[in-house]
């Protein structure tokens, strides 16, 4: 089934700024602190020159699928690498995700509650969404996107009087390094756009320059309006104590004089962007093992989601996952840019028309 060049940036924008939100927007303030939003707009840069590689990627697929793309200019061996690497890749982020919304649920909203309880009713409303395919998560994203949208303007309008926007102010007075690590943490954390390349071959019209930055904007304008909002409301230092900047956001939300704890909203957009994350991580998986068998397939997602479950319920501390995520958002940029290299170098590759690859 093919989609509209709209639905496919509603998919994307879901699967990256809503979990940027509340996973990576805690690293990036404990490193870059008040020039944290600096850090947003040095990454947005950079990203416009990945989009320029991403469209150019795209131009030379010919709307044939990523896995077809690199069969026809290398061997099984480099595009099942290639592949195997990109879809590490993407079910690490989905961990990440994953492992924060139950922590989130956890410490706030059901704190005697099993984790595990938690951690398998999540699974199974992923699988559910997963189960059809892309088209589910796809129509998914279509509907909810603009629901939340529609509640970071709520929020932005209705704690409007307790934000102190002079708490942006004096930036860089910490030096560069703090600058240099905020931007490869946001880079690392927006990486996941490659997924675009995964799905491009789904479109009806491929995407042109002007629609990926676009996207690219969406996404940066999500993630810098949550970020200044943020310091306004608390101050650099204070919003660094927060586990989940975004979320304690929510707590100042009041709606007239007896309406306020609406704070469960916020777990509604996490739990939105993470279920997205999580079912196209698992829609990707059923694609890259396609040529296999229905059992080995079923083994794959089975032992991914083992994966999630077994990370979420286990009692790891949390330091331990704080420096393993801030090493994760900065080898996942790097990684990333390694891989839209070898992308755009196989892309200079000549065609082997002996492959005898159909177009999927």
């Amino acid at each position: 089934m093919k989609y509209s060049r709209l639905q496919i940036a509603f998919l994307i924008i879901m699967f990256s700024s809503i979990p940027n939100k509340y996973v990576v927007l805690p690293h990036l303030m404990h490193e870059a602190k008040r020039d944290a939003w600096v850090c947003i707009f040095i990454a947005y840069i950079f990203f416009l020159l990945w989009g320029l590689a991403i469209s150019f990627l795209v131009n030379k697929m010919e709307g044939i699928s990523l896995m077809n793309f690199l069969k026809l200019r290398t061997g099984k061996g480099i595009t099942f690498g290639l592949i195997g690497f990109f879809s590490l890749f993407i079910c690490i982020s989905g961990l990440i995700s994953f492992y924060e919304l139950i922590k989130l649920i956890d410490l706030h909203f059901l704190p005697y509650t099993p984790t595990w309880v938690i951690t398998i009713s999540l699974i199974i409303l992923c699988l559910a969404s997963a189960r059809n395919g892309i088209k589910t998560i796809v129509y998914l994203s279509v509907f909810l996107l603009p629901i939340v949208w529609c509640l970071d303007i709520l929020n932005v309008f209705a704690s409007f009087s307790d934000k102190d926007y002079s708490h942006l102010f004096p930036v860089l007075i910490q030096g560069k390094e703090p600058l240099i690590k905020g931007t490869f943490i946001i880079l690392g954390g927006t990486a996941d756009i490659l997924l675009l390349l995964f799905f491009q071959h789904q479109l009806r019209k491929p995407y042109r320059f002007l629609h990926i930055i676009l996207i690219i904007t969406a996404i940066m304008g999500m993630t810098i309006a949550s970020n200044i909002s943020t310091i306004a409301s608390f101050g650099p230092y204070v919003a660094t104590a927060f586990n989940f900047p975004a979320f304690e956001q929510w707590r100042l939300v009041t709606l007239g004089m007896y309406i306020s704890h609406v704070d469960f909203l916020a777990v509604f957009q996490i739990l939105s962007g993470v279920m997205i994350k999580v079912s196209l991580c698992l829609s990707c998986l059923g694609q890259i093992t396609e040529e296999v068998s229905k059992k080995t397939k079923r083994f794959a997602i089975f032992l991914i989601l083992s994966i999630y479950a077994i990370v979420s319920i286990s009692k790891i501390s949390e330091i331990t996952i704080k420096i393993f995520i801030n090493y994760y958002l900065i080898v996942a940029f790097i990684a990333a840019s390694v891989l839209t290299c070898v992308l755009l170098l196989i892309s200079l590759l000549p065609v082997k028309l002996d492959k005898g690859v159909k177009n999927l």
